[in-house]
């Protein structure tokens, strides 16, 4: 007759947290990466910056949209970073009642 397994509660916790582990990394692989949902309007926005002038009832509201993007090497053949920076910006001014 086999004598029954003793394993500490510190094993116990260890092999609780090792599928907790595999679980999560088993669903992390299958999910489908997410895509910002605010990115894709600046990904839209053309390099250089631009800007427009709109009348809205009672005022007057100003757009600028703009784009940066630039690569930046550690010398001719080294690593690099690109940068990318994007604005989309709106001002908005319309007159309120009252007393001045």
């Amino acid at each position: 007759m086999a004598a029954p397994l003793m394993l500490s509660p510190l094993a116990l916790a260890a092999l609780r947290y090792a599928g907790v582990a595999a679980l999560a990394f088993y669903a992390a692989r299958r999910a489908a990466p997410a895509r910002e949902a605010g990115a894709d309007p600046l990904d839209a926005v053309a390099e250089g910056v631009t800007f427009g002038e709109d009348r809205v009832e009672h005022g007057r509201a100003w757009r600028i949209a703009g784009r940066f993007r630039r690569a930046i090497r550690a010398g001719r053949a080294g690593p690099g970073v690109e940068v990318d920076f994007g604005l989309l910006a709106r001002l908005r001014l319309r007159p309120i009642g009252g007393a001045v």
